[in-house]
């Protein structure tokens, strides 16, 4: 009896060795989905309030504090902030977009998606 428990043991061992690393990897790979997803929610909040202050006709360098603040969990060094038109007009549409490098850490996904992984948001309103 004593030494069927031990080839179960054994046995038991061989099983999580095998199943583990697919384990892991999908784990990391939830956590890349939701700081991807993260990072997209907030840079399209970030490109809303940047085109809400341009269409109050705010210059360039107001929407880009705007999107700064409105996006204060992302790095702004890897973020890029674009407004066309330069000049605005009432009831002309107003663009700014936003786009994000995320970088991606877990080893498999990052070999297959382009690293880092450029999220672009971008958001149209009418200025007033």
């Amino acid at each position: 009896m004593f030494n069927n428990i031990k080839k179960n043991k054994g046995q038991s061992l061989v099983e999580m060795a095998i199943i583990l690393p697919v384990l892991i990897a999908l784990i990391f790979g939830m956590t890349d989905f939701a700081r991807v997803l993260n990072g997209y929610l907030v840079a399209t909040e970030a490109s809303r309030e940047g085109a809400r202050v341009a269409a109050m006709r705010g210059d360039d360098a107001e929407v880009v504090l705007a999107v700064n603040a409105a996006a204060s969990s992302l790095n702004p060094a890897k973020m890029t902030i674009t407004t066309t038109p330069a000049t605005r007009v009432r009831g002309d549409s107003v663009t700014v977009t936003v786009t994000y490098n995320m970088d991606i850490v877990t080893p498999l996904i990052n070999t297959m998606l382009t690293n880092p992984l450029p999220i672009t948001c971008q958001t149209i309103m009418r200025v007033e």
